[in-house]
């Protein structure tokens, strides 16, 4: 069942429930999905495994931001146990320019775990159709800040509060060329203009 609009108005996400049909069929396409169909083949179909989660899918059901904050050890080997809130998933068809869905989806991240100064996630470079996998979250604020020993990218955002995004809430503007979608701060026009890759 979906659940309300969030109050941020100017953000392109809804708050689904783990188990989300629309959800699900977009975790279905992404690189992650095979791994998890093999981990527990008969289970209920759901997104994420234990912890607190955090899904959010566009209103036009075309992009899925999955947050887990949970004890993670790393299973694949980094060396060290990583913390704060995991972005487990991240899948864009179409719903905007990817980066600016990255970082809008992050500042409801972090207005969900306001304790919470550092956001991760890993991206695999074998299994992403990309020169430069992570782009998109480059594009959005994030830094590389490591590889597991299974050869995934570290990417994190670390932020002190919300306001550290670049942008306060009240200067964003709406594009006309993508209704709904946040005008995204620039640092100079660049080749990444063009959409993210995914």
């Amino acid at each position: 069942m979906r659940g309300a609009q969030q109050s941020f108005g100017f953000l392109p996400w809804l708050e689904v429930r783990d188990g989300d049909p629309t959800a699900l069929l977009l975790m279905s396409r992404h690189y992650t999905a095979r791994a998890a169909r093999a981990a527990s083949p008969e289970s209920v179909p759901l997104i994420l495994g234990p912890g607190e989660k955090y899904l959010l899918l566009s209103p036009c059901g075309r992009a899925l931001a999955a947050w887990r904050k949970f004890i993670d050890h790393a299973d694949d080997g980094t060396g060290s146990p990583q913390s704060g809130v995991n972005c487990a998933v991240f899948r864009n068809e179409g719903a905007g320019l990817s980066s600016a869905l990255i970082w809008s989806a992050a500042l409801m991240a972090r207005a969900r775990w306001p304790d919470e100064r550092r956001l991760y996630t890993y991206v695999d470079p074998a299994r992403v159709a990309s020169s430069n996998p992570g782009w998109c979250f480059i594009r959005a604020g994030w830094r590389a800040c490591g590889w597991t020993r299974g050869g995934l990218r570290i990417l994190e955002l670390v932020a002190p509060e919300p306001s550290a995004f670049g942008v306060r809430a009240s200067a964003l503007r709406v594009r006309e060329s993508e209704p709904g979608m946040p005008e995204f701060p620039r640092r100079g026009k660049t080749a990444a203009d063009a959409p993210d890759p995914v």
